[in-house]
């Protein structure tokens, strides 16, 4: 019975007949290395088989006016990187009463999104907190090729959200996938 073949070889490999089992410990791979499926099938218009990136971590995020930044009491921000998808949620709270009109945007999000024409996304949702009954709930989008949020509303004449739906001591929750 034949368990495990070393290729002493420059390059050499280790090939195991059944499987890898650790009872400790970590599986390290090398940098730019992954989890190879292609054994698997698979549709047609698959680009890769390769699971190559894993990564959990903290931003935070800054909200802005249009190209006026928002002062804040409080902003955090957490992130999953999942091969291409980059998974996010946080909060943030306002802290300045001034008057702003401009789009709502939510910048400095940890991994630009793909830039290829066309990849907008459109995964996830904002919740301003007002401290009134009209809280304002929307959508979150991402323009391809950028690390931001735009909030559109909901409906058929989705419009984008201005800044000052973030009121002043008052947060907004945030949550949203896009593509790398």
């Amino acid at each position: 019975i034949t368990a495990l073949t070393l290729d002493m070889s420059d390059g050499g490999a280790a090939t195991f007949a059944k499987g890898i089992t650790l009872t400790t410990g970590n599986l390290a791979l090398a940098s730019g290395g992954g989890i190879d499926f292609s054994a698997n099938s698979n549709q047609s218009g698959m680009s890769s088989e390769l699971f190559d990136h894993y990564e959990e971590g903290t931003f935070t995020p800054q909200p802005y006016s249009n190209v006026t930044q928002i002062a804040t009491s409080s902003a955090t921000g957490f992130y999953t990187k999942i091969g291409n998808r980059v998974f996010i949620n946080g909060s943030l709270t306002r802290n300045d009463t001034a008057s702003l009109t401009s789009t709502f945007q939510l910048r400095n999000l940890p991994f630009s999104s793909n830039s290829t024409s066309g990849n907008q996304n459109i995964g996830g949702g904002l919740w301003f907190d007002t401290a009134s009954s009209t809280d304002q709930v929307a959508f979150a989008f991402v323009q391809n090729g950028e690390n931001r949020i735009y909030a559109k509303t909901l409906g058929l004449s989705a419009a984008y959200v201005t800044a000052d739906a973030l009121e002043h001591g008052r947060p907004v929750y945030f949550s949203a996938m896009y593509f790398v």
